[in-house]
Parts: structure tokens; sequence; C-alpha cells
């Protein structure tokens, strides 16, 4: 249960082959959404201090960013509603059963929060773009796109935007020390970016 304190889950994954030493890179895939946010945070923090070599911890996450509008407050209803979540979260004050309830959904409605929770928990560098611009600007190669395109024809294209800028990738990388200079281009900007982060469609912070 990813609920429960991390080392829980390092020792899970060692005994299922988990090697502490080698290079790392933990892929969240619409996983931190599920979580109540003190849970989620509390992973983070995990795997930012995971036992593996200095510079080689890393973690990729894919996850809704709902922002404040109609539609992103549905997805966040409808969650809730899923997951029969009855405290609040979205504003006002509560006690510490509203705070334990509230959603990693709730907490993190756009990039910026995204961004700013990876470096909270010890992430030495991040980066991150919504996925339309993942999409159309790099992370997804053009042969891809192309290869996706011809598979089916796409009419509703202002509902795919929609969708689209309401979800995100980021990356964050927890080093120790000098020496991290690859682990680190993980998120770095540019036609070298080895993610295909590019200029003006991304954020990143951290060194």
């Amino acid at each position: 249960d990813l609920r429960d304190p991390p080392p829980g889950l390092f020792g899970a994954l060692s005994r299922c082959g988990y090697d502490p030493s080698a290079p790392t890179l933990f892929v969240l895939e619409c996983v931190l959404m599920y979580l109540p946010e003190d849970s989620a945070r509390s992973l983070l923090a995990g795997i930012a201090s995971s036992p593996a070599a200095p510079g080689s911890a890393a973690v990729v996450a894919y996850d809704p960013v709902p922002g404040g509008g109609r539609f992103g407050n549905l997805m966040v209803d409808n969650l809730r509603r899923a997951l029969g979540v009855v405290a609040g979260g979205r504003g006002g004050g509560g006690d510490g059963s509203e705070a334990a309830a509230r959603l990693s959904l709730e907490a993190t409605r756009t990039l910026s929060d995204q961004l700013g929770r990876l470096e909270e928990c010890g992430f030495r560098s991040a980066a991150g773009c919504d996925m339309m611009d993942a999409y159309s600007c790099g992370v997804v190669p053009e042969d891809e796109r192309r290869r996706a395109a011809s598979a089916e024809m796409l009419d509703e294209l202002e509902e795919f935007e929609l969708l689209m800028r309401h979800y995100c990738l980021v990356v964050g990388v927890a080093t120790d020390g000098e020496g991290d200079d690859d682990a680190l281009r993980l998120c770095s900007v540019g036609e070298d970016s080895p993610v295909g982060f590019r200029e003006g469609r991304c954020s990143v912070i951290g060194s």
C-alpha cells in the first residue's frame, strides 16, 4: 500500500530483486493523484532519500493538473466521489482528518505545484510541461505523432487539447553532491535534453 511509510516499499522491492546501489528511475503513471497529499509527499521524499547510489535516484510522474476551472474541478469531484472521500480539501479551514483526506490531485492543481512539491520533497532539480506541449514540442517524437495520427482520425481537436492541458509530465532528480551531471541532464532543456524538454515549453526549478 503506497499510503504506508516508504521503507515498506523499499523492503518489498528488495525482496523482488531491487538493488539499492544501482541507478534507479521510479515511474509514477497516474499514481500520486489517487493518494492523500501527505502520503504522496511521504512517497516522494522516500524516493528522494532512497538508498540508491548518489546522483541516481530520479522520478518521472505523469499526473493530472486540474487547475481552477470548471473542467478541472469536475475532475477533482469525480475522483473524490469514486474514492469515497468525504472530507473537504478544496479550501476553508478544517481539522486534521480533513487535511489527511485531501487528495494529491487537489494539492497540485498546476504544473508549478507539481514542480514545487518535488523540490520540497528533496529533489535537487525538477522539470516538466503539460502533455499538450509534451506531445507537440519534443517529448513525443515527430514520427510517433505521425504514427498515432495515421492510426485513427482525430476530429475533436479542442477536446483533445483540453484534456492534454490538464495533464503533465514532470521529472525530478535527487543528488547529494558534485559529479551528478549525467543525472541532472534529465531535467535539462533544449536540443540536448534526453527527455525532449524544449525552451519556452517547459518549466525548470533547482540546479
